[in-house]
Formats: C-alpha cells, structure tokens, sequence
C-alpha cells in the first residue's frame, strides 16, 4: 500500500520526461527529502519525509525494473539467479565471519 504513491508518480513522469530524467528526478528528491533528518526532527515531520523518500526510491527501481531487461538483455535470467545467489552467500559469510 505504501508503494503505490511512488508507483504512480514514476507512471507519469516516464511518459513525460523518459527513464533516465525521471530516476535523476526521483534520487535527487529522495535525498533531498532525507537531508533534513540529520537534525532531530519531531514525529510528523520525519514521518513524512521518509515517505517521501521511500516514494521517491519505489518509483525508481519500478523504472529500473521495467528497462532494465532492455539494457541488460545479454544476461540470461540464469545468470543473473546465479548472481543473487552468491552475492547473498558472500554476504552470509562476510557477516558470520566464516571463511
């Protein structure tokens, strides 16, 4: 339920500014929506700006997701299982300490 903002702004603005427009648009407003809350900011307001900034990130990786697959068509999608797979493994090991 908390996507679906992010979801339509990114619906709209592709079709009027293209991908790479709208994902700078939609990073620059969600750091600039974060940057505020390196002071101490009252319950309402951090609220509000982290939607925002989730907003902002949701919308930009449904357009990531979308072109991606254009981009990127010489990966096959077993490749790219494999990466998730070991990406997450290294990471495991990384944080347990196992070798």
């Amino acid at each position: 339920m908390l996507e679906l903002p992010g979801l339509l702004v990114s619906a709209v603005i592709v079709d009027r500014l293209g991908r790479k427009k709208s994902m700078t648009i939609l990073f620059l407003l969600c750091g600039v929506s974060l940057l505020p809350l390196i002071e101490h900011q009252n319950v309402a307001m951090t609220t509000l700006l982290l939607f925002l900034a989730r907003a902002c990130v949701t919308g930009t990786f449904t357009i990531v997701y979308v072109y991606a697959p254009e981009v990127c068509d010489y990966f096959s999608s077993y490749d790219l299982q494999i990466l998730v797979v070991v990406s997450a493994e290294a990471k495991c090991h990384l944080q347990h300490g196992k070798s």
